[in-house]
């Protein structure tokens, strides 16, 4: 998700400070410093100092290879659709659960995307909106029913059948983002042979594909 947020040109200099930040405050919890700091020469103790470095290093390569940054405001959520139709095209709602179980509903500019997230077509940003018919709704992803296609065929085709999201309303990190036009995932419809199948052709299709 973060590279295809990348070339669709979101905000880098966030998204670093974001990384540093996080980095910083697992380096920090590795031990407790604010009791320790009136050591001296601590960063040269082999041990304290062989945990620094593997904690550094672990962190990095989760960054580097996997792009696993945590994001404060972004969650994984299964979608749903509006059963009450008070959603507009375009539109989707999201009340999530704060850490003292207090209910937010989000409203404004929200990037959403699937994983595995490979084309820049994959990820639209959308806007939640609040409406009081679905505020028995919470950490779930409301998509409308409304529009010319659902919102969630046009993100990697899917389906709401179980599909998971990462939702983004960092509004510094899509400033900048604008949505493209939808990838088509529909297959092909099938074209029947004009002329008539006999069963010798059945036999020889037969042997072609079991062999």
């Amino acid at each position: 998700v973060i590279f295809v947020l990348i070339v669709k040109g979101f905000n880098l200099r966030s998204y670093r400070e974001i990384s540093d930040a996080i980095l910083q405050e697992k380096i920090l919890n590795v031990l407790p410093w604010s009791k320790i700091c009136s050591y001296q020469h601590l960063s040269k103790e082999p041990f304290v100092r062989r945990l620094l470095l593997t904690t550094v290093s672990n962190n990095l390569y989760q960054i580097v290879t996997r792009a696993h940054v945590y994001v404060p405001q972004a969650r994984y959520m299964f979608g749903t659709v509006d059963e009450y139709k008070v959603l507009k095209e375009g539109q989707v709602f999201i009340q999530i659960t704060n850490e003292d179980e207090t209910k937010t509903v989000l409203e404004g500019p929200i990037a959403i995307t699937k994983n595995p997230c490979h084309h820049p077509e994959d990820l639209f940003v959308l806007k939640a909106v609040n409406n009081i018919y679905l505020h028995h709704l919470y950490d779930v992803l409301v998509f409308p029913q409304q529009g010319s296609r659902p919102h969630a065929s046009e993100i990697l085709g899917s389906d709401l059948d179980g599909d998971e999201y990462s939702v983004i309303w960092d509004f510094e990190l899509i400033l900048t983002l604008l949505n493209p036009i939808p990838y088509n995932y529909d297959s092909e419809p099938s074209h029947m042979p004009d002329a008539e199948l006999r069963m010798s052709s059945k036999a020889r299709t037969s042997v072609v594909f079991t062999c």
